[in-house]
């Protein structure tokens, strides 16, 4: 029992950086709680970014749109790829494309925020601090441009409106 609590308060103290906060001079000035959010905001993007690429490998958006029509139960039947389709299956593959692309960008940016994550742990001095940092920035602007990447294509020019 004695033990356990030990442990806890060691690994408490670790994740609040008691021990760097205290010389900063040897390991950095750092801002209150940084490992903490760093440690648990890495693995709740890690699991986003998991989530997001099975729904993205698994399942098109034309197929979550006939999923939608069908669970409103407004009888409405989706033209089937035999009887030409519709005119917004060009469009469609350009948002499922565009999809990947911000999967991409997305992993990417959790491999950075994985690499900031290990510099702050493995390198606890100025320098990791500092690669950890780095990462951390780059990582941002990953997720910056990955939440662009589906905006930015014209689904209307994949659209045959004439």
């Amino acid at each position: 029992d004695r033990g356990w609590c030990h442990a806890c308060n060691s690994c408490l103290r670790w994740l609040l950086e008691k021990k760097e906060r205290q010389h900063p001079y040897v390991y950095g000035e750092r801002v209150l709680y940084r490992r903490m959010f760093l440690v648990v905001g890495t693995l709740g993007f890690g699991y986003s970014v998991l989530h997001q690429m099975y729904d993205i490998l698994t399942i098109t958006v034309k197929e979550q749109v006939i999923d939608l029509l069908a669970s409103m139960e407004l009888d409405v039947a989706w033209p089937d790829n035999q009887h030409g389709g519709t005119i917004f299956d060009d469009a469609f593959d350009m948002y499922n494309t565009a999809r990947k692309v911000e999967l991409a960008f997305a992993t990417s940016s959790f491999v950075c925020f994985a690499a900031a994550t290990l510099f702050d742990i493995c390198g606890r001095n100025k320098k990791g601090l500092h690669y950890s940092r780095l990462f951390s920035w780059l990582s941002i602007v990953l997720i910056f441009i990955s939440m662009l990447s589906t905006a930015l294509p014209n689904y209307l020019t994949g659209t045959d409106i004439t």
